[in-house]
């Protein structure tokens, strides 16, 4: 939380406290110096549209590697539901919050893609959008990510590398290591079932 909007919380207005935030941020992820709050709702209201359409490409293209961040940063915008003048701060924790552990060495691109997309994708299902998404775009949400996870299972059981991995780990006397592996396959049959 930025110390101006702490400092201020009491005194001003949502209105108010969200100008002079996009205003006088220094925050790394804020590019939004001098933007009044109305463009700053306007460019919310573009994204918000552009994710209700529902097209599997145009879904695909806003959580892709190069402009989740912009999309993220957009939807911090929703000035309709920010209740006590507190901002969600999508992009400083995808950026800074979450990482990914490429446990068993996972080395094909479009299978790491399909991660990276499918995680943004329910983050921005149950988490950035989760007040105002409609059935279509949680339907055209569970295609997608079900046909990734359906590739990436695939993928994990055709690979001898990362099948040998896990019987490794899971044959570990290191705690740690059979956890990790234990926790991956609970995630994939998860993940199976849901499917």
């Amino acid at each position: 939380m930025l110390n101006i909007e702490k400092d201020l919380k009491d005194t001003l207005s949502m209105k108010e406290t969200a100008t002079s935030i996009s205003n006088t941020s220094t925050n790394k992820y804020d590019r939004s110096i001098n933007c009044s709050y109305e463009n700053l709702s306007i460019i919310f209201t573009i994204f918000k549209y552009l994710i209700t359409i529902s097209e599997q490409s145009m879904l695909e293209l806003l959580v892709s590697d190069d402009i989740y961040l912009i999309t993220f940063g957009a939807l911090e915008h929703d000035y309709d539901s920010i209740s006590s003048q507190k901002f969600i701060r999508h992009r400083i924790f995808l950026q800074e919050k979450t990482r990914f552990r490429n446990t068993f060495e996972i080395d094909d691109d479009k299978i790491l893609e399909k991660i990276h997309i499918n995680y943004r994708l329910i983050y921005l299902r149950d988490i950035a959008i989760g007040r105002f998404i409609e059935d279509t775009t949680m339907k055209h949400i569970a295609l997608i990510t079900n046909s990734n996870f359906s590739d990436i299972i695939n993928y994990v059981i055709s690979h001898r590398k990362i099948m040998k991995t896990i019987n490794e780990k899971l044959n570990s006397s290191v705690f740690e290591e059979r956890f990790v592996a234990v926790e991956f396959l609970v995630e994939l049959i998860t993940i199976a079932k849901e499917m």
